[in-house]
């Protein structure tokens, strides 16, 4: 069997396509087990590319039914946390993760694949500190930057919150300006929807089901037929409300999450997507 050819420095894969790859190579060459050196000399997946997918070369490995590497151990984290107070000490206070690159035997995607984030690293630095080097001089620096990053890893700032009211997602519409967070929001957002959907609505109530409409049908005249529907936030809210689905013919709701729901299901988040996607 030949050895797969090798995908190119730089050339993009999905995790599928790597771990296809992977198991393809261990087969030409009948081992149970891959070291990186190897890896990357004859498919060109580098480190970058695998750990956009993986958070070790082991757990690749493993992904691909394979036995983990004695020759690329697992690096203890008393052994990552010193080679990080490495660098800082050197550079005489804290790095960006371009600097750290250059100056530290361990790249940055290294601490993130190890405590989640960068900021985590940095978290479990400061804890190594307080324990090893309490008189380090830039240990009130490093606390401040574990604050300011708190919410800030992997997109806009989040917070804990004050107590103010809650609100949903913004939808950037001039009639509803947030995502529902309750079934209230499911039926204003579906009257609003309604024409553009293809329905109309005959009668609300507070008895199960909650809505009694017609939607328009596909094929010669365009029929209409009459539909009963249920509103939930959640599609599975219908279950744990004991509702009788002989009695229903749909669901409409923010977020489908009933996997094997018995009945239709208008999933409207879905919707406004489609929407978006089409310039509505």
């Amino acid at each position: 069997m030949k050895t797969p050819p090798p995908a190119g420095r730089g050339r993009p894969l999905s995790r599928a396509g790597m771990i296809v790859r992977v198991k393809a190579l261990a087969r030409a060459r009948g081992k149970r087990s891959l070291s990186r050196r190897d890896l990357e000399h004859a498919t060109g997946i580098g480190y970058h590319q695998m750990i956009r997918h993986f958070d070790s070369h082991n757990e690749m490995l493993a992904a691909c039914g394979l036995q983990p590497s004695r020759k690329n151990p697992s690096v203890p984290d008393e052994a990552l946390l010193q080679a990080m107070h490495d660098v800082f000490s050197q550079a005489d206070g804290l790095v960006d993760k371009h600097k750290f690159d250059r100056t530290c035997r361990h790249r940055h995607q290294v601490y993130k694949a190890r405590w989640g984030t960068w900021t985590g690293a940095l978290r479990a630095y400061r804890a190594w500190l307080l324990l090893h080097h309490p008189a380090f001089p830039h240990l009130g620096e490093l606390s401040v930057r574990c604050r300011e990053n708190a919410g800030r890893e992997g997109g806009p700032a989040r917070w804990d919150g004050c107590g103010g009211a809650r609100l949903g997602a913004p939808l950037n519409l001039a009639w509803m300006q947030h995502a529902p967070t309750n079934e209230m929001g499911v039926v204003f957002l579906f009257g609003a929807l309604a024409p553009s959907l293809g329905y109309l609505v005959e009668s609300l109530g507070i008895a199960f089901p909650d809505c009694q409409a017609k939607r328009r049908l596909r094929g010669a005249g365009e029929p209409w037929e009459r539909v009963r529907i249920e509103f939930e936030f959640r599609s599975r809210n219908f279950l744990t409300h004991k509702h009788d689905a002989r009695k229903c013919d749909l669901i409409v709701c923010w977020e489908d999450d009933w996997k094997d729901c018995p009945l239709e299901v208008l999933e409207l988040k879905r919707e406004l997507a489609r929407f978006e996607k089409k310039g509505a």
